[in-house]
């Protein structure tokens, strides 16, 4: 279950592809396909 208590809509609508991915990554290993994404390949 998971609980979303607030989206600060203003720090995240600047966020880049990369930093989504890399905040995904702080919570989960990713696939393949992201893990190639933040390194640049």
């Amino acid at each position: 279950m998971h609980l979303v208590l607030y989206i600060d809509l203003d720090t995240v609508n600047n966020w880049s592809d990369r930093k989504v991915v890399e905040q995904w990554h702080k919570l989960f290993n990713g696939t393949a396909l992201t893990q190639k994404f933040v390194k640049g390949e």
